[in-house]
């Protein structure tokens, strides 16, 4: 899971105040009256994070809600050529997404992406995250193809391309 510690920012708040933090999602809903809190997040997916600072005394004239939205991602993501019933968070090759622009989004740094099948990139693969990209059969099923000037730029030190077929472009990768 993905721990955090949020820390408000409170302006012209005199004396004491009182907190509730909720962090919530459709499936998940954490809560917690400390100032400054740390939240552990199982499940990737999109989060709300609600506080309610009230002064002390409950004035209600010194009450204030804050919402943001934030997004978990997953650590390992699986793209299949064709897939039929994409679930997120796309963490098996049963739940793998078919649309590779999403495989990529969802994907985090020191996280893997696992292909299945033919990708067909119009432009070059710039892997600006240290990810790795692997194939999950072996190079005589899974390939990326581009039509690009490259078909893999490694443009971070600690991404890493494995078991894929490479095709296409001026230069490889």
């Amino acid at each position: 899971g993905t721990s955090f510690s949020p820390t408000p920012i409170i302006r012209y708040l005199e004396g004491q105040a009182s907190f509730l933090w909720t962090v919530y999602s459709d499936t998940e809903t954490f809560t917690s009256i400390e100032k400054e809190p740390t939240f552990k997040l199982v499940k990737p997916g999109w989060y709300n994070l609600s506080l309610r600072v009230t002064a002390d005394g409950g004035d209600s004239s010194a009450e204030a809600t804050e919402v943001e939205f934030f997004h978990v991602a997953p650590k390992v993501v699986f793209f299949k050529e064709n897939a039929e019933t994409p679930r997120y968070p796309y963490d098996t090759i049963d739940s793998a997404v078919g649309d590779f622009n999403t495989a990529w989004r969802e994907i985090i740094d020191g996280g893997t992406l696992y292909i299945s099948g033919k990708v067909t990139l119009p432009d070059t693969m710039n892997i600006f995250k240290a990810v790795t990209v692997a194939g999950i059969n072996g190079r005589d099923v899974d390939e990326v193809r581009c039509s690009g000037k490259n078909v893999i730029s490694l443009d971070n030190p600690g991404a890493l391309v494995r078991g894929l077929k490479i095709t296409g472009g001026r230069r490889g990768v």
